[in-house]
């Protein structure tokens, strides 16, 4: 999953397989590691964590999906009133295919003080790992924008 939501992949290409394709199957072939953002000792570090915890928590979200959607149509027309700042990257597949053809020009629909949107160049959904130097950099501005 870090590698088909990286910017080293085309996420959305998953759903191009023949139906009845498993998920799983649907996925890239990963290429081996190092790659330039993750290595084969942080991979590690990764799987131990989940070995050890689960990953329940994260498959939750997934599952109640449909929970939360209903939970949140009664603030459909409501805007968070706090100070908005929008770290995104410019290959995240969750923007491309899930939120309508130019989701930041929505953000102020539901976010009434938007102050500054950024997207990260040559960076995909794990924009985090990918770029992390950018993201800790951008998100430091950010902080010390808004304590001005």
């Amino acid at each position: 999953m870090f590698y088909a939501l990286s910017s080293d992949y085309h996420y959305l290409d998953v759903w191009k397989r023949p139906a009845g394709t498993s998920y799983i199957d649907a996925l890239p072939e990963t290429p081996p590691l190092p790659w330039t953002w993750l290595t084969e000792t942080e991979l590690e570090f990764y799987v131990a964590e989940y070995s050890h915890s689960g990953f329940t928590g994260g498959l939750n979200w997934y599952r109640a999906m449909d929970l939360s959607w209903e939970h949140r149509k009664s603030y459909g027309n409501e805007r968070t009133t706090v100070p908005y700042y929008f770290i995104g990257s410019e290959q995240d597949a969750d923007l491309e295919g899930w939120h309508g053809d130019d989701p930041l020009t929505k953000l102020g629909d539901h976010h009434a003080d938007v102050r500054d949107v950024r997207m990260l160049k040559a960076a995909g959904h794990m924009m985090q790992m990918e770029k992390p130097a950018e993201t800790t950099a951008t998100m430091l501005e950010f902080l010390r924008r808004n304590g001005e």
